[in-house]
């Protein structure tokens, strides 16, 4: 993957940082929420813990439940 280019023109003062932490900051806490569906696959999302309002609904991701595995399992 690699990272777009800033958008000098934007006001970038209230967004998030991306991209990787810098070297000896902790990586982020993620909280896993599934919501277990009777029309279809059980949906997993993945979020940063403790964001709030428009930082959480930026920083998430989605996926079907089975694709989920525990890292310990591929250790």
């Amino acid at each position: 993957m690699s990272e777009s280019p800033p958008d000098h023109g934007a006001d970038t003062a209230a967004r998030p940082p991306t991209g990787r932490p810098s070297r000896g900051e902790p990586l982020p806490t993620l909280d896993l929420v599934v919501v277990r569906r009777t029309d279809g696959p059980d949906r997993a999302t993945i979020h940063p813990r403790g964001l709030t309002g428009i930082a959480r609904m930026e920083t998430w991701l989605s996926t079907d439940r089975s694709a989920v595995v525990d890292l310990a399992a591929w250790q």
